[in-house]
């Protein structure tokens, strides 16, 4: 299984991504504070020469995160999994810091829940190394339900070994918190349309608009029951797939005008930074460009806010106008799938499209 250490995570107030050769200057001003590092074995890094060593490691390591703000997009800090063994089934977390500003409001618990959340979808223990006179990180430790096992010296980059404490977490006796960071989802808005986040309220009104069968000639589609599409539209609501792999995110297109729904946007967004995307024009308003400029709008938001790095596509190879769309929006052929999916009686075969973002 070829893991990725490097992933990009989503929470309520925490974006985190790959951590980058451009982001030193950002992340010194940060780190420059020399009270974030007072009860660090490293005291000094808070100087440029030792932040350098220790972005450098980070660097080369090819498994460090920048930490962002995700409402203003802002690095406030940054950590790694490190030290992967897949003998004895564990990670390490650490390498963590966080501006001062953020040490409060729940940042750290967030972002420690959604690094253990990714870590334990591929291993069973997970542990953190802290300084032994770190007593702020060791309070929080425990506060996430760190248990300490063991004190040793560890060797510093530089330094003379210090001692740390090992704190470790099972996955069996973690208690899974990642559905109650509920990833806030914008509204978008271009010229002519605005989008506005699908909620189970919108079930009704966008099942009256779709029930439509010539709309569905090209995408396998089962008319739900009401009640079955505000199921639907609630798990939407929640912003992320049910095994917390993936975070969904819908949109329902209106234009400005008349405040008429007429499209469905979507974004599966997984933690390699690629996401999957799909539309649907209510045939009304079907050859007017309401698909280019949602999915433009759309296109925008997922590579400067999401740091989403590539979309792909599925279209039907009989869909002549979707297969222009996405070469319009930019999106290049990169597979063919030969009976992709049966619907109308007969098996349909499709194109993959893609678009690298970043």
């Amino acid at each position: 299984m070829n893991l990725n250490w490097q992933p990009t995570l989503y929470g309520a107030k925490l974006l985190l991504r790959p951590l980058d050769e451009n982001d030193f200057e950002t992340l010194y001003q940060v780190a420059s504070d020399p009270l974030i590092w007072e009860q660090h074995p490293d005291r000094e890094r808070y100087t440029r020469e030792r932040f350098q060593q220790y972005f450098r490691s980070g660097m080369s390591s090819k498994v460090a995160l920048a930490i962002c703000d995700l409402s203003t997009g802002q690095i406030i800090g940054s950590s790694r999994f490190a030290d992967h063994d897949p003998s004895q089934s564990s990670v390490e977390i650490g390498y963590t810091f966080l501006s001062r500003p953020y040490w409060g409001g729940g940042y750290n618990q967030e972002l420690k829940t959604l690094m253990l959340n990714y870590a334990f979808r591929f291993v069973e223990t997970v542990f953190f190394f802290v300084g032994d006179k770190n007593f702020r990180s060791q309070k929080a430790m425990q506060k996430i339900g760190g248990l300490e096992v063991e004190r040793v010296l560890r060797p510093q980059a530089s330094l003379a070994p210090a001692l740390s404490v090992i704190y470790e977490m099972k996955k069996s006796t973690w208690k899974d918190e990642l559905n109650k960071i509920t990833f806030v989802q914008p509204e978008l808005s271009t010229s002519r349309l605005a989008l506005d986040p699908i909620t189970e309220a919108h079930a009704e009104e966008l099942w009256e608009l779709f029930n439509d069968p010539l709309l569905h000639e090209y995408v396998p589609f089962e008319h739900l029951t009401l009640a079955k599409q505000k199921e639907r539209f609630a798990r939407w609501a929640r912003r992320r797939s049910p095994d917390g792999k993936e975070l969904w995110l819908n949109w329902v297109g209106r234009e400005k005008q008349t405040r008429k729904a007429m499209a469905h946007f979507q974004a599966g967004i997984r933690s390699d930074g690629i996401a999957s995307i799909g539309y649907l024009v209510a045939r009304d308003f079907q050859r007017k460009q309401f698909a280019f400029e949602g999915l433009q709008a759309l296109f925008q938001y997922l590579s400067e806010h999401l740091f989403v790095r590539e979309v792909k596509a599925w279209c039907d190879t009989r869909n002549l106008a979707s297969q222009n769309l996405a070469k319009k929006l930019g999106m290049v052929q990169i597979d063919f799938i030969e009976d992709a999916d049966r619907f109308g009686g007969s098996m349909s075969d499709e194109y993959v499209y893609s678009k690298i973002l970043r």
